[in-house]
């Protein structure tokens, strides 16, 4: 029986901490055109061969609706192609996906076809730390234009941060073959990758794909302040209705182009401080439990918080004149690498308040934002 890790709880940002030798893949290694095309702008799932590893990056090109997808279909077609004996699969947001599909359930069904055994690594942190990583994802896929503020108000008490949900889902599906662990662990300084790779047993397996230069304690670069209001004015003006292939490509050329320009030199800090405080009291009792359950501690003493700093969120704040110019010159780079005309004002208007339309009714009806 192989063996089929999940990894649960990590962003794309984060996951240079994972394999950040990580390879696209291509013609020679899959032998398949329908991974990669040139047509698409990022595949659907980035992986690293080796003999006794396989591991993929789950990157949908929407929520995921059916086993009917385009990305449920490729990793079907790649699982039947491969003969590793061990795969590790994580992905932005396992969560996002209709309630009233159980994602779990699906993936453990796939994997059972082609003799795996699912096991499951559900990492969690605090809740606001969750919502911050969740926004730059938004805004690296060009799919936000709210302050952090208005989208802490509107996720913030949202079953998908609810540990204990997205616990019993995945718990259920690999038949409690399940490690939960802290993202930042108060008893060990151990990174997070040390940490996993002990708990699932997966010294042995996992060696072939870790980085000899690099290490795996490498931290992928997140965006800055610049880049995330670059962004935000970038959908306010309907770029992401128009682009083809996946987002995160513009996400990306933005992010360089700010770093290159030496305009962001720290990660985004959201200004949501008033915030936090009720989010963490809302979901407190449930982080409780967990830590009890899993850990036999309290929550504060098992989960280590990040550092807060200083928030130099952008939105709606006084913006000097050069950094102005300077998110304003990324901004039109980018309407002209992609040929973009900005519809006019009233247009997008009316463009905006049919999305956040659809977005309410899709959250009553249980699909995803």
């Amino acid at each position: 029986m192989r063996r089929a890790i999940v990894i649960v709880g990590m962003s794309r940002a984060e996951t240079g901490i994972f394999f950040p030798n990580r390879i696209i893949a291509d013609e020679a290694s899959v032998k398949s055109d329908d991974c990669l095309s040139s047509s698409t702008i990022t595949p659907p799932c980035e992986l690293t061969l080796s003999e006794s590893c396989l591991r993929v990056e789950w990157i949908p090109e929407g929520p995921l609706q059916s086993t009917s997808d385009m990305t449920f279909r490729r990793l079907t077609d790649l699982l039947a192609r491969s003969k590793a004996k061990n795969l590790i699969i994580f992905a932005d947001d396992f969560g996002s996906t209709r309630h009233d599909i159980c994602f779990p359930d699906m993936m453990s069904d796939l994997f059972a076809r082609f003799d795996f055994t699912m096991d499951v690594a559900l990492v969690v942190r605090p809740q606001v730390e969750q919502l911050e990583t969740a926004y730059l994802e938004r805004t690296y896929e060009i799919a936000e234009s709210r302050t952090f503020q208005n989208f802490v108000r509107r996720y913030g008490f949202s079953e998908r941060y609810d540990h204990i949900a997205l616990l019993s889902t995945w718990r259920r599906a690999a038949k409690n073959r399940i490690v939960v662990a802290p993202y930042r662990d108060c008893g060990s300084h151990d990174p997070i990758m040390d940490r996993l790779v002990q708990a699932l047993d997966l010294k042995d397996q996992a060696i072939h794909l870790l980085s000899p230069r690099h290490g795996c304690h490498e931290t992928a670069q997140s965006p800055g302040p610049m880049a995330v209001e670059a962004s935000r004015r970038l959908h306010a003006l309907g770029l992401h209705r128009r682009i083809s292939g996946h987002p995160r490509r513009i996400g990306q050329i933005i992010n360089d182009l700010a770093r290159a320009r030496e305009l962001d030199t720290q990660k985004f800090s959201g200004n949501a401080r008033d915030t936090f405080a009720t989010i963490e009291a809302y979901h407190g009792k449930a982080n409780e439990w967990l830590a009890a359950t899993y850990w036999g501690s309290s929550w504060d003493t098992s989960v280590a918080r990040a550092p807060r700093k200083r928030p130099n969120e952008l939105a709606d704040q006084f913006v000097e004149s050069d950094a102005e110019e300077a998110i304003e010159r990324i901004v039109l780079w980018v309407l002209a690498h992609t040929k973009f005309q900005p519809p006019p004002h009233w247009l997008r208007q009316i463009d905006s308040l049919v999305e956040r339309g659809i977005e309410s009714i899709g959250e009553l009806l249980g699909r995803p934002i």
